[in-house]
């Protein structure tokens, strides 16, 4: 992990949420910054779909929270499904938003991250993309114009 990433939070001690897909590509980059961050006294909380459980381990220097999200798809009624657990990770999201008042949100990219990076530009949060592959992911390309800073591998 590019250590340049991690002179953004030299001073910060207090609560960061980490947001993540639900696949290893996005999980391991963010959980290897939850430790760090966790290791210089920061609070962290992962966010991620239901996939994250998969990957979390008992024991870890930081919390998770799982948010309702889903690919859109392109019949009608599975299109209706996705946006009523989009609307509801949204829902969700603003509320551990407003509970734990971070001071940064940071994404590493995936469908499962849409509802926190929403909630996160609604309330005005400061917002770092991570980008582990060679182009911006479709969300991350959403949310690059609101972002503070995005790091690049």
């Amino acid at each position: 992990m590019p250590s340049f990433l991690f002179s953004i939070f030299i001073t910060m001690t207090g609560t960061i949420i980490l947001t993540t897909g639900g696949t290893g590509g996005h999980i391991f980059p963010a959980q290897a910054v939850a430790q760090k961050l966790s290791e210089q006294g920061a609070r962290v909380i992962i966010f991620g779909d239901s996939n994250y459980r998969k990957y979390h381990k008992a024991g870890k220097p930081y919390g998770i929270r799982i948010i309702s999200s889903s690919q859109l798809k392109t019949s009608p009624l599975a299109l209706l499904k996705a946006g009523i657990k989009i609307f509801w990770g949204i829902l969700q999201s603003l509320f551990w938003l407003v509970r734990y008042q971070p001071e940064s949100v940071i994404s590493f990219g995936g469908y499962a991250t849409f509802p926190v990076l929403v909630s996160a530009v609604i309330l005005r949060k400061r917002i770092i993309l991570h980008e582990q592959n060679a182009h911006l992911g479709k969300v991350n390309r959403i949310f690059a114009k609101f972002a503070d800073k995005i790091a690049l591998s």
